[in-house]
């Protein structure tokens, strides 16, 4: 098992303060280079959604990472992801932080099927608190902790090595919990980022 030093890392430093704002109407789907601060890092320049990819492609890893939303809202999420193909293309572990929600995702195409269905965890830290996350992708196996609390098991072999990456949004219109249009940024500051490689 090696764990990779935060150097190693070419997405956000392992201490970061991260946002999103709107994107004008012609950069919705269009991959965004570099953001606010000149940074180089690439990002996914969505209405509704940012990620910020780390370096490397693995097969089987972990990854882990404490996340804190700054006034959150019932419709803003945080998510990572592993063994992703693209933005359109990977697994994912979401929480709704204010609503204590989680979900497990396969995305193929920008459609979402649910490997874990919506569902409330007492191990989510509610609101504005600090959860840390991790999925854990090796074999054909995906594992969901959130807060060392294993919440999720599941078998999928669609994919079989990719990306890493974090990321965090806001529900558009169509959501059952959509609450308003995106105008404010989603403010969320990421820490502790761990990948260990088996």
């Amino acid at each position: 098992m090696d764990r990779l030093a935060p150097s190693s890392i070419a997405g956000p430093a392992p201490n970061v303060t991260w946002w999103t704002r709107p994107v004008p109407a012609g950069l919705c789907g269009r991959r965004v280079r570099g953001s606010e601060s000149g940074d180089g890092h690439e990002r996914v320049g969505v209405s509704n959604q940012s990620e910020s990819l780390l370096a490397g492609r693995y097969a089987n890893a972990s990854l882990a990472v404490d996340v804190r939303l700054i006034d959150p809202t019932m419709d803003q999420w945080v998510n990572i992801a592993c063994r992703s193909q693209n933005e359109r293309r990977s697994y994912r572990l979401t929480i709704l932080p204010v609503r204590g929600i989680f979900q497990v995702v396969r995305w193929i195409n920008g459609m979402g099927s649910l490997l874990v269905e919506p569902r409330s965890s007492a191990a989510i830290h509610t609101g504005d608190q600090t959860n840390r996350l991790e999925l854990n992708c090796h074999g054909d196996t995906l594992d969901a902790s959130i807060n060392d609390v294993p919440v999720a098991s599941i078998t999928d072999a669609t994919f079989r090595e990719g990306q890493l990456w974090v990321g965090l949004g806001h529900m558009g219109p169509g959501s059952p919990v959509f609450t308003s249009p995106l105008v404010a940024p989603v403010e969320g500051h990421f820490s502790n980022l761990v990948v260990t490689q088996r």
